[in-house]
């Protein structure tokens, strides 16, 4: 069964986080997200998450882990990891505390009243994400995932310093270019971008750039073609933001998970 994994897993909850890194691995991380990692992979799957699967008392320990964490004094890479692990692990237990939840606009206090022990001191969701846009870094947009539909995905995966960056500009161009992401009407000349670049529009034009040369790194080629082309005509209008729970499952049928590390390969 894969708890007993977990349970094996929580043993590291009470060691160092990583031990002394070999010749030529990534530096050593002050905080290990191992447990979080499997079970997001055991209990998410693309759209679905079986939300259940993170009522465990390794998820509690994990969380009371985040509650005595220091990040202050950790690399940017490190802190932008834990802070989204972070907002994800709150959102779960957010939502795990309104069994039936079906809509999130609809559960009073969600965001700025439910509080959550991290790094010393309690967070609403909402100043949690203060904290990630504190980074100055539009993508961690693309990795805080409060379960609603309109959201990005929650990533089957907790955040790692050494791959944060590379993960979240995946998160984007999967975002961006899905289902529910960017739109273009060549007929209207219309580009129709999901309603969180609408919210957070100010981070995207960080540093005076606009909303269209934030957006052409994770659109479709054919899309970022047509932007290079008609980039002073096109009008930019929002889709609705889509409040609902996002898929709600009873099980994901997974049994075995990934390496938190992956081990590097050493060359012959």
């Amino acid at each position: 069964m894969h708890y007993v994994f977990l349970l094996l897993c929580s043993v590291l909850l009470c060691a160092p986080a990583v031990v002394a890194a070999r010749s030529g691995a990534e530096a050593p991380e002050h905080f290990s997200h191992t447990v979080f990692d499997s079970l997001l992979q055991l209990h998410v799957g693309g759209a679905k998450v079986y939300y259940e699967g993170f009522n465990t008392p390794v998820f509690l320990a994990y969380r009371n882990r985040l509650a005595s964490a220091r990040p202050a004094a950790w690399s940017r890479d490190e802190q932008m990891a834990f802070w989204l692990n972070a907002y994800n692990a709150s959102a779960i237990a957010a939502v795990l505390a309104r069994p039936g939840l079906r809509v999130i606009s609809n559960a009073d206090g969600f965001f700025n009243q439910d509080s959550f022990a991290v790094a010393g001191a309690y967070y609403t969701i909402s100043r949690i994400l203060d904290e990630l846009r504190a980074f100055g870094e539009p993508l961690v947009h693309f990795g805080a995932s409060c379960g609603a539909a309109g959201a990005p995905r929650l990533h089957n995966r907790a955040y790692r310093a050494a791959t944060v960056l590379k993960t979240l500009r995946d998160n984007a161009r999967k975002f961006v270019s899905g289902e529910n992401g960017a739109v273009l009407d060549v007929g209207a000349n219309v580009l129709m971008l999901p309603a969180l670049f609408e919210h957070y529009r100010i981070d995207f034009e960080r540093s005076g750039r606009t909303l269209l040369s934030a957006i052409v790194p994770y659109v479709r080629e054919t899309e970022a073609a047509y932007i290079a082309v008609h980039r002073s005509d096109i009008i930019v209008r929002f889709l609705p933001f889509d409040w609902k729970l996002a898929a709600r499952i009873a099980e994901t049928g997974k049994e075995t998970t990934k390496p938190y590390n992956k081990p590097k390969k050493t060359k012959k």
